[in-house]
Formats: C-alpha cells, structure tokens, sequence
C-alpha cells in the first residue's frame, strides 16, 4: 500500500470563509495534514482559513488576486520535484485545474453538490476520482456517468455542549446563510404571516443564527410589521448549539441540499427538525415523519407541517432523542477523516 509520508496534498477551494463545504474542507485538513510531507491550501481568506492558519503547519495560498494562469503556475510550480502531488478541488469551475497536474500526480474532486440545471461542463470535465457527500449527491452524478465514492460528511461530537435547560416555549431556531435559496425569505415571511393570522403563534419566538447579504432589509421588514422583537438575529456562532434546548424546534427550509450539516447536527443532539421536502434531507434524517416535511413555497404547506409538531410535541422530541446516538455515529467526523485517508492512499 502507498505511503503518504512523502506526498504533497493542494486543497484548491473557493475561499475558506463560513460555509458548510469550507467546515469540511477545514475538518479534513486538519485531520490529514501531518499525513503529508507539506500541504498547500489554495482559496481566498476567511473564517475556517484564519482558523487552519492559526492551528495548522499548512502552506496558505492566498487566492483572491490570483487569474486563471496564475493558479494554473501556482500548481505547476508546486509539484515541481516533488514525489507525488495531490490536487484536491471541491467547486465544479475549479475542474478545469485537473489539467495543472502532470501524469504521475493525482486529481480528486468532491461534489459538495447537484445542481438542479443541466451542466454541460461536466460532459467534458469529468473528475476520474470523485467523492460524493450523499446518495443525493451521487445519484446526480451518474446521470452523467462520473464513477463516485459516497463520503458522509462528519459532525463533531456536540453532545458535550450543554443545552439550555428545558422549558415550555418553543423557539424556532434557523441555522444557516440567510439567503434566498436557503428558503429563508419564505420562511421569515410565514413566520410574520402565522404571528398576525393565528393566535397559537402569538408567543412563538425564532433565533436565525448566521449571516447573509440582506440582513438589514430582513430586519427593516420586520420593524414594518411589528415583529422585530420576536425574531433573534444572532449572526454567525462558532458553537450554534450553545443556546439550543430539547424544547426547540429545527427549521430546514432549504431548496437544496447536498448533505445538509445542520440537520445532521441538530439530529445527533436529538432536536427534532421540519424542513423543506428535498432528497437529502430525508437521506440524513430518513427516521422523521412524512408530516414534518413542507413545501416552501406553500405558507399552507409549512403551517401544516408547524402544527403538527406542535400537536404532537412530546413523540416528536421523544423520536429525534432514541436516533441522536444512530445519527452521531453514522456521520462522525472521524469516520469521514478515516475515509479521506484512504482514498488519499489509494489514489
């Protein structure tokens, strides 16, 4: 079996700023980086890339002035007279660095995503070594017959965190960017719409943790209706789960997910979830109800889905707590960093 000690791993992202995809580009990093004789991380500053710098011996590659030609050079010159290289890429456009590597190196991509329009450019720039992060995922790919290894992607072990103690309310709790293809949009409008129209909704609360490019205008809508004091904008948390009771409810309305971390998350401390009826949501969470999925688009579709936790409250936390330990071992972190070694080695 091939030996990594004197191989040379370039992880080539877009930046390494918040986001689900550079959490995990962050995590194996940092779970294989002393499996290298050097490893290079090329992408643009951020958060998780601040974070690898402070706690990591890898070479950081600033990315935001680089053109074309010059990540191109970059590469080239990096496997000069070196052993092996591998080139490890995780946006679809960054594909065409696969040219970069001579023949002796390696090229890897990991479909962090399947993107609902048709994509040509994967008709001629097909990975020969892919990782896909859920069978959503990986389905999409043999459409265009791109052979795949599934690798769930791993969650730390949260469960130290210590949850609010429990109490009567519930408070939505929304975990992600705050943009409209995350369904926050529809969701905050529901929100405001469920507060003025039903009297059970009068002392609903909600926390939205993380940050987006339209955060003002969210908070200037809700001035407008009244409700700017019932909704929490917590912004971007290390830890999200830090102010999260069992009492809590998840609210997923995403329209697309390629693994969906915060569900995996939420299900591994056994907080129960409702989302948006997507295929990886049901993939990471295949244990919930068929009533605890919504359609966004559909304020009746997502009322529906709201009442009937609340309904039935007590067997909904009693059912995400008997799964949070089948949840945390089945997307742990380190069985994720155990996979990527491997495929690593065996390249």
């Amino acid at each position: 079996m091939h030996s990594k000690a004197q191989d040379v791993l370039i992880m080539l992202v877009n930046h390494m700023d918040y986001g689900g995809c550079q959490k995990i580009v962050y995590e194996i990093l940092c779970g294989v980086f002393s499996d290298f004789s050097k490893v290079y991380l090329i992408a643009n500053h951020g958060y998780y890339g601040e974070k690898l710098i402070d706690e990591t011996n890898i070479d950081f590659v600033d990315r935001t002035s680089l053109s074309l030609t010059d990540t191109f050079k970059k590469i080239r010159e990096i496997q000069r007279g070196k052993q092996r290289v591998i080139l490890h890429t995780h946006n679809r456009k960054d594909l065409i660095f696969k040219y970069a590597i001579s023949r002796k190196n390696k090229h890897l991509h990991t479909f962090h995503s399947a993107y609902t329009d048709k994509n040509f450019l994967y008709f001629f720039l097909k990975p020969k070594h892919a990782i896909s992060i859920s069978r959503t995922v990986s389905s999409y790919l043999d459409k265009y017959n791109i052979p795949n290894r599934i690798i769930y992607n791993g969650i730390d072990d949260i469960e130290k965190t210590t949850l609010k103690p429990q109490n009567s309310q519930t408070i939505l709790k929304y975990i992600g960017r705050t943009t409209r293809e995350k369904g926050f949009d529809d969701l905050l409008q529901s929100f405001v719409s469920f507060k003025q129209l039903f009297a059970e909704f009068r002392n609903l609360k909600m926390d939205v943790i993380g940050n987006g490019e339209n955060l003002n205008s969210y908070k200037e809508y809700l001035r407008k209706t009244d409700f700017i004091n019932d909704v929490r904008f917590l912004g971007f948390l290390e830890n999200p789960w830090k102010e999260v009771s069992q009492e809590d409810l998840v609210v997923i309305p995403s329209y697309f997910e390629g693994f969906c971390l915060v569900a995996a998350e939420a299900g591994s401390l056994g907080i129960p979830v409702i989302g948006n009826d997507i295929k990886a949501l049901r993939e990471v969470l295949d244990f919930i109800p068929e009533e605890n999925f919504f359609d966004v688009r559909d304020k009746t579709s997502i009322y529906a889905g709201l009442k009937f936790f609340f309904k039935n409250k007590k067997s909904q936390q009693k059912l995400a707590y008997s799964h949070k330990s089948e949840v945390k071992s089945r997307f742990s972190k380190e069985k994720m960093i155990l996979q990527y070694q491997n495929v690593y080695e065996n390249l």
